[in-house]
C-alpha cells in the first residue's frame, strides 16, 4: 500500500505517524491523534485519486489534440496554399 499522506504532504505515512503517537503520547491523546490522522489520510487518498483521474483525462485530451494536429494540419496547410494561388 502506498503511503498517501507521505506522497501528498511529504510527512510521515499514516501508520508511522500513529505508531509514533502511541510512543510519544499517552493512550487517550494517541487515540485522538489516530482519529484525526485517519481522517487526514482518507482526504489525502481522495485528493490523489482525483488528481490521477484528472491527469488521465488530460493525457487522453492531449493525445486527441496531438492526433488531430498530426492528421489535420498537413491537410490545412495544403488548403491554405491552394487558396493563395
Amino acid at each position: 500500500m502506498v503511503p498517501k499522506n507521505r506522497i501528498l504532504y511529504g510527512d510521515d505515512s499514516c501508520s508511522n505517524y500513529i505508531k509514533r503517537m502511541f510512543i510519544e503520547q499517552d493512550f487517550s491523546r494517541a487515540i485522538e491523534a489516530a482519529r484525526q490522522r485517519f481522517k487526514a489520510c482518507k482526504e489525502a487518498n481522495q485528493i490523489l485519486k482525483l488528481q490521477a483521474v484528472s491527469n488521465s483525462e488530460n493525457e487522453e485530451d492531449l493525445k486527441d489534440k496531438e492526433k488531430f494536429v498530426k492528421d489535420k494540419l498537413p491537410q490545412l496547410k495544403v488548403k491554405d496554399r491552394d487558396k493563395r494561388k
